[in-house]
């Protein structure tokens, strides 16, 4: 419940925040709550003047400069709609919380309240209360008759106080909500003056003169004297409730704004005061700023930044190229630390208004509570639950009140100036307040558990739903128990039938499981033995595939010659060399026509195959390295350029076949790990083509082309 209740916040503040979004120059008044900022900080400068700047090249020389100089003004202005966005957040801030501390606003919705209830008087009570009335006549005779006498006559007592009672109460309920109301946000004002010590030399201006005047028209007049100083303390408490949200405000906006937009527009604050205080003297206009950038207070003379863009002064860099993604970085980087401070305001601010609504939404629905009472089951329980949580609610607007002005206390004294840890930056100061925030908010959600729940005076809680321990409700809880018995050993007996259906469906699944995953297997091995693979016990092993049809190399010999051939380079002869020839026919004179054949084939075709498979291109996949004591093998050992090509064609067979491997087994995997794999049919392997790995050779071979041209 507590979740679903913060839950509930975090999602109107965001809309609220949401639908307030800002334009890209600045918000306008109707987007933010309550009256405008007046305090003198938040006034010294325009807030259209807190811009990021950029100074660029004066006169970009072609299309690449104007370009770069046109992206990086983008980034610029990219850059200040983020810091516009964050500005605005910072003013919702400030103005939500002078919100909290503001009761005229939770009192106009008080006097709207107040010009509803006699509405609902009329409509629900004039016309119900009869009706409630009967309910409660009825169960006082029941109780009556069953013998309890005592109770039935409470019973007709609360009917009567209640009917003579609700006129008044719903006639009068709106203002005790006010004055309570009232009250409550004067308390929380005070106490953030007082923390804030903006009741501080309020009465140190009255001169010698003044005080003498009145001492006289008190003497003289004292009916006078008594107006005039009713007038004069009127007007203290005002100024003191101004200054003490001057205080905030200027608070909140430097520390928040000011001191964050020295960091993000030009770094080190320390250095960066002084230009970023002549920045916002001039206002929103571009290039005034970038002149005052420049040329400083030498018109000019570029004695800061050049013509080029480039940074004289090195404390203005981050207004240049070189320097832009610096500021970049601490525009995002302080914006993002400044949005912690700034969603606990808003949080503790909300919840103060929250809280009066809670007791705005409690009180319009009094009537229901008040006819709820007639219900002997309910009675005067409701009465105290609904009157309780009413004012309890602006109790509760009192106590995060109280915790937002000790937040904003502790913020204002830690702020560069403060009395304490002023060695911290802001960074340190964010990180500070954060543990303070966290602090507040569970010693006050601790609080509000207690608070919304108190224990009645005679021991024990007010229950939640305002209903308390009375004869009717002792009996039915009775009953409930008698009947529910039975229902009870029944539910655990259909309990324990359920659980033992639910092991035996397990085991059955456990089997399907397992019968499933064996057909898959044998399925995968069938699929392997089918794509050319050699089946494996397990899939994850390496598969070994066929590799993939090439084109053979043909010397165009015929079939005796090159058993000739073949049996003359294996007892050592050269078939190439005419003295080998002759030597060979000498002790072969059978074999006369094919050693002619040869002879023909070394001095005429042999050089022109050297020849064609030198010229080889590699658009195609190079011929299968051919057999040994061949004359085809005679050729490939002649051709350098055939057996550098052969060798990456069969890398890339080689990297192809792998890829192909790797991405079966992933897919294997992932199906072996999915539950769908019982529903549909394992990965099949797909056999690499011929164009796969003319395609890879071609990109291994494409870079050693050019380094040969």
């Amino acid at each position: 419940m507590e979740k679903c209740h913060n839950r509930l916040i975090l999602l109107l503040l965001l809309g609220v925040m949401f639908w307030s979004f800002p334009s890209e120059t600045s918000a306008s008044s109707d987007l933010l709550p309550g009256e405008p900022i007046d305090s003198p900080f938040y006034e010294k400068y325009d807030r259209s003047a807190y811009k990021l700047d950029y100074v660029p090249k004066e006169d970009p020389s072609g299309i690449a400069e104007t370009m770069e100089v046109q992206f990086y003004l983008f980034l610029n202005i990219l850059l200040n709609l983020g810091w516009s966005l964050y500005l605005f957040l910072v003013e919702f801030t400030i103005r939500i919380v002078n919100w909290a501390f503001d009761k005229k606003l939770t009192n106009d919705l008080i006097d709207i309240l107040g010009e509803l209830f006699p509405a609902l008087e009329n409509t629900l009570w004039d016309n119900l209360w009869f009706l409630g009335a009967s309910v409660a006549v009825l169960a006082a005779v029941l109780l009556w008759g069953s013998g309890k006498t005592q109770r039935s006559a409470l019973v007709l007592a609360g009917m009567i106080i209640l009917l003579a009672i609700v006129p008044s109460l719903l006639a009068n309920f709106p203002a005790w909500i006010k004055t309570v109301n009232s009250v409550a946000t004067d308390i929380g004002g005070e106490v953030l003056v007082k923390m804030v010590k903006a009741d501080q030399g309020l009465f140190d201006n009255m001169s010698g003169q003044e005080m003498a005047r009145l001492q006289r028209l008190a003497e003289t007049n004292p009916q006078a004297y008594e107006q005039e100083m009713e007038e004069r303390r009127k007007e203290l408490e005002e100024l003191k409730e101004k200054r003490g949200i001057h205080a905030v405000d200027d608070a909140i906006w430097k520390s928040l704004a000011y001191e964050t937009y020295i960091v993000a527009n030009c770094g080190d604050k320390e250095k960066c005061t002084k230009y970023i205080d002549e920045l916002l003297a001039l206002g929103d206009d571009d290039e005034q700023r970038r002149e005052y950038l420049r040329h400083g207070d030498e018109e000019g003379s570029n004695k800061w930044i050049d013509e080029d863009g480039v940074s004289k002064n090195e404390d203005l860099k981050q207004f240049t190229k070189a320097g832009f993604p610096e500021r970049a970085t601490n525009a995002v980087v302080t914006g993002l630390l400044g949005l912690i401070p700034l969603l606990a305001l808003v949080v503790f601010s909300f919840l103060t208004l929250y809280w009066t609504g809670i007791a705005m939404g409690f009180a319009i629905l009094g009537v229901i509570f008040l006819l709820l009472a007639f219900w002997p089951g309910f009675g005067w329980g409701e009465v105290a639950y609904w009157t309780w949580r009413s004012f309890s609610a602006l109790l509760m607007k009192l106590f995060y009140a109280i915790v937002l002005a000790v937040f904003l206390a502790t913020w204002i004294l830690i702020q560069p100036g403060g009395s304490h840890l002023q060695n911290l930056g802001l960074g340190g100061r964010i990180i500070v307040i954060s543990f303070l925030l966290l602090g507040f908010w569970t010693a006050v959600e601790s609080l509000r558990r207690k608070w919304i729940n108190p224990p009645k005076l005679q021991g024990g809680s007010i229950a939640a739903d305002g209903t308390g321990a009375n004869d009717v409700n002792v009996a039915w809880d009775k009953t409930k128990q008698a009947i529910g018995m039975p229902t009870r050993l029944a539910a655990m007996g259909l309990k324990g039938l359920r659980r033992g259906h639910r092991y035996q469906k397990h085991r059955q699944n456990q089997r399907n499981i397992q019968r499933a995953h064996a057909e898959n297997q044998a399925i995968l091995h069938r699929m392997e033995a089918g794509a050319g693979a050699e089946t494996q016990d397990k899939p994850q092993r390496r598969v070994r595939l066929r590799g993939a049809e090439v084109r053979q190399f043909d010397s165009g010999m015929a079939k005796e010659s090159k058993q000739t051939f073949a049996a003359m380079k294996s007892e050592g002869y050269d078939p190439t060399q005419e003295e080998d020839r002759l030597a060979w026919l000498e002790k072969n004179p059978d074999e006369a026509n094919q050693v002619s054949e040869i002879g023909r084939w070394s001095e005429k075709r042999l050089e022109k195959m050297k020849k064609k498979m030198s010229d080889f291109d590699g658009k195609t996949p190079p011929p299968a390295r051919p057999q040994k004591n061949t004359p085809e093998y005679e050729v490939w050992e002649q051709s350098p350029r055939w057996r550098k090509h052969w060798g990456l064609y069969q890398k890339a067979k080689k990297q192809v076949n792998e890829r192909y491997k790797q991405d079966y087994l992933d897919r294997y995997k992932k199906y072996e790990r999915s539950v769908s794999r019982y529903f549909r049919q394992p990965p099949r392997y797909h056999q690499p083509s011929e164009r796969a790995y003319l395609r890879e050779y071609r990109k291994m071979a494409r870079p050693q082309e050019n380094e040969e041209r």
